[in-house]
């Protein structure tokens, strides 16, 4: 019986330190899976952060294009204001314009560094790399959409300061010749027009200079950068495209210092939270791409887009379009833009260029 009893003691001892084996082992389980969910966490957060900045170094260098010692110095200048150590900097190129394979100059930013783990080295994990790459073009709205189907004279961009009222389309008593300053580019009648205004046209113009870079326009009724014009005061179709650009922007975007800020050179700064080019953005639709063209002609006829201007649309005076008084007007800018959509063709003699990660 003494011996029974001996027996039944040791197995019980035997089962406790068992117990013991299997509860250190759940609390080593569990503190790994704790470590990989903190670490996982703080490993992303990383990552996310080194793109950010890779973003933002590849915007601010494409500024600078095609130069490309600026592109670069302006980009290892933004890693600095990013908390991006010269040790992180794997690579910054710069792939210049190279036409017809390469219409836009661009830089590419590649970030590396290590993440250093807290709790993962339990498990042996103490590091691993974390990687972030972007790339930033310059380009020219010389061959991109969203064009608003009016159209202002070469001779009037060249006096005109940055800021000043330009007349974007005519009324009766003002036209030239019959010429009101329409445009037809994504079809002709009012309903296109109308709709070309509101939402900006879905082809793609191309300048005079853009089609001798390479440029191809997708417009239906445009031969390279030859379109015709719109003919008609269309005073209703303007009327209701206008409305619809005011009444549809952001009560914070709604005025001409809004929505720009001078940089004090002549030059604009559009405002982030303004830009209609991005996405993400509390948009002021009444940012809108001109097409300049040579001269104004009668009734329909055919001219050449020399180029494209920026302008804050400022509507039609006195609050009224109707009857034979539309008179449209806007304030011209000159400035660089960050985009999301806009691609052309970079053209140095353009009158405002466009920034756009790529990759």
């Amino acid at each position: 019986m003494k011996t029974l009893t001996r027996l039944q003691q040791i197995v019980r001892r035997g089962e406790g330190g068992q117990a013991a084996i299997m509860i250190g082992l759940v609390i080593v389980v569990l503190i790994g899976f704790s470590a990989l969910s903190v670490d996982v966490g703080a490993l992303a957060s990383d990552k996310r952060d080194l793109q950010n900045a890779a973003d933002a170094m590849a915007l601010a260098g494409a500024n600078e294009l095609p130069n490309s010692n600026n592109a670069i110095a302006t980009a290892e200048e933004w890693a600095t204001k990013n908390g991006v150590d010269a040790e992180d900097i794997d690579s910054i190129t710069v792939q210049p314009q190279n036409l017809p394979s390469v219409p836009n100059p661009k830089i590419t930013v590649v970030l590396r560094r290590d993440h250093e783990y807290h709790l993962a080295p339990v498990l042996g994990i103490d590091s691993s790399a974390v990687e972030a790459k972007a790339a930033a073009i310059r380009t020219s709205p010389g061959g991109s959409s969203g064009i608003v189907p009016w159209s202002v004279l070469q001779s009037e961009v060249d006096g005109t300061a940055p800021g000043d009222l330009v007349t974007l389309k005519y009324d009766s008593r003002d036209a030239e010749n019959g010429d009101f300053g329409g445009m037809s580019i994504d079809g002709t009648g009012s309903n296109d027009y109308r709709d070309t205004i509101k939402y900006g046209s879905d082809s793609v113009l191309c300048s005079a200079s853009a089609v001798a870079l390479g440029c191809q326009e997708t417009s239906p009724e445009c031969d390279d950068a030859i379109c015709p014009t719109e003919p008609g005061n269309m005073t209703g179709p303007t009327r209701v495209g206008v409305d619809y650009r005011v009444n549809n922007t952001s009560s914070s975007c709604d005025t001409f210092e809004e929505a720009f800020t001078a940089n004090g050179d002549g030059t604009f700064q559009i405002n982030p939270l303004c830009n209609p080019f991005v996405d993400g953005s509390l948009p002021s639709l009444r940012v809108v791409i001109i097409p300049i063209i040579d001269e104004l002609c009668n009734g329909s006829c055919d001219v050449t887009i020399q180029g494209f201007a920026l302008f804050f649309l400022e509507g039609y005076d006195g609050g009224k379009c109707s009857g034979n008084s539309c008179e449209i007007k806007g304030r011209f800018v000159s400035a660089d833009i960050s985009t999301g959509g806009l691609i052309g063709v970079f053209d140095p003699d353009s009158l405002m260029h466009f920034t756009r990660l790529v990759e």
